[in-house]
């Protein structure tokens, strides 16, 4: 439609302009006649219906390139707040987790581990290793969905193949420890239901306080890099990208 005006609004100055040309020269009128006249008044009508259309149209797309510019930044804004959800949905996700797994490492030191005087005979109660493997098992599947989700939102994160890199690496302690409970569980025996904690390699890592730990190194210091990078992405959403997980080493003691 703009087009279309255009090419009438020039259409009409240039047979303005013809005209007056037509008058000026090919009749010749005199100073003052009606033709003269006649021919300056519709060439001023041509430059003044052109130059309103030319001011109308520039009105025109500065107002569009303002909304242009209005809807971008109302997007950019829209994207801005559901990147900061994302991230800290994410933090919680992984804090969530993590504060799962290491109730249930407490909770399985005092209540279901059975001592001895020979610490190579201490034994595992079925009910309380029952208990809070269930705990593991809800960590375990809020890291697989959080690693799967992280893995679809990738533009949102600064570091996102590092970031599922790690919450992989904890999931799959994690599901490690739940294919030795899905095995074993089967094979405690006695009054009341038991095993030796030796059988139980995976579950007597989980707890071991040496922090030579497998615990340490593939669920304590992924979690601690995975806080690092989330929580950086959300004070400084700008910055270049994080350096690599590999490059980054972050201490964390676990009790």
């Amino acid at each position: 439609m703009l087009r279309k005006i255009t090419w009438f609004l020039a259409a009409l100055f240039a047979a303005s302009f013809v005209l007056l040309l037509l008058v000026k020269f090919g009749l010749n009128p005199q100073p003052g006649t009606f033709e003269l006249e006649i021919a300056s008044a519709i060439l001023q009508l041509g430059v003044v219906s052109v130059t309103a259309a030319v001011v109308s149209l520039l009105t025109f797309e500065y107002q569009q390139e303002r909304a242009r510019v209005e809807k971008d930044r109302e997007l950019d804004r829209k994207r801005l707040e559901y990147r900061e959800k994302l991230l800290k949905s994410t933090l919680a996700k992984a804090m969530g987790s993590f504060t799962t797994v290491k109730k249930a490492r407490r909770l399985l030191r005092a209540r279901a581990i059975l001592p001895d005087n020979d610490p190579t005979k201490d034994v595992v109660l079925a009910r309380p290793y029952d208990a809070y493997l269930l705990m593991l098992n809800d960590a375990q599947l809020e890291l697989e969905n959080l690693a799967r989700d992280v893995e679809t939102s990738k533009p949102a994160f600064t570091q996102p193949d590092a970031l599922v890199k790690l919450l992989w690496t904890m999931e799959k302690y994690l599901g490690e420890i739940l294919t030795e409970y899905e095995s074993e569980r089967a094979e405690f025996r006695g009054k009341p239901l038991s095993r030796e904690l030796k059988l139980l390699p995976r579950l007597f890592d989980l707890i071991d306080p040496n922090k030579a730990s497998q615990f340490r190194e593939q669920l304590v210091k992924p979690y601690h890099l995975v806080q690092k990078f989330v929580r950086k992405d959300l004070l400084h959403p700008q910055l270049p990208k994080l350096e690599a997980a590999g490059q980054s080493h972050v201490s964390g003691e676990a009790s």
